[in-house]
């Protein structure tokens, strides 16, 4: 995976990054909270470990983000309600001032091994999710970078059969690739 500050500016078309098993991912995390903390992009963390079906996904992302929980922009607990709060950015996190939150995003997906054992189909539809462009209210477009790992070989080709692999960076891909040449 590519840790390079450039590669985490502005949006691009394909904004999940995988790292591959091997990689130490207290390291992947320090990284990455720099990149964030560089930019002003919120830093999130969403734990695989506490995922093993749709109901803990959801219940994640709410907790990750601090999704609203009612109101016409609310979350409902459902696929539709998280999309809907998350790619059109009119939450605020937690600890964040709504102008930060609408700058940029960089999300830690920690763990995936055990979602994808559980409910591959919740781990597809989760990477979907968060694969999906983000608009902030003024109809920009919002840096929405999401970090997922580690993962292993096996665990791309299964999201290739789930055809999440389009939003994957083919940039981090082709230096992973790469590393395992030498």
């Amino acid at each position: 995976m590519i840790m390079d500050l450039m590669h985490f500016q502005g949006s691009v078309e394909r904004d999940i990054h995988v790292f591959r098993d091997g990689v130490r991912i207290e390291s992947v995390e320090t990284a990455l909270r720099q990149v964030a903390r560089d930019l002003s992009y919120q830093f999130t963390v969403l734990r695989g470990d506490r995922m093993a079906n749709e109901a803990e996904v959801l219940r994640e992302l709410a907790q990750a983000f601090g999704l609203p929980h009612r109101g016409d922009a609310g979350y409902n607990r459902s696929w539709d309600g998280a999309a809907d709060c998350i790619t059109s950015m009119r939450w605020s996190h937690r600890s964040q001032s709504p102008s930060e939150s609408q700058r940029g995003h960089v999300v830690l997906f920690r763990e995936p091994a055990h979602l994808i054992a559980a409910d591959a189909l919740s781990f597809a539809t989760l990477l979907d999710l968060l694969g999906t462009r983000a608009e902030s209210p003024e109809g920009r477009e919002v840096p929405f970078h999401v970090a997922v790992g580690p993962m292993s070989f096996r665990h791309e080709f299964f999201a290739t059969l789930l055809k999440v692999e389009r939003h994957f960076c083919h940039d981090c891909q082709l230096v992973d690739r790469a590393e395992e040449d030498e």
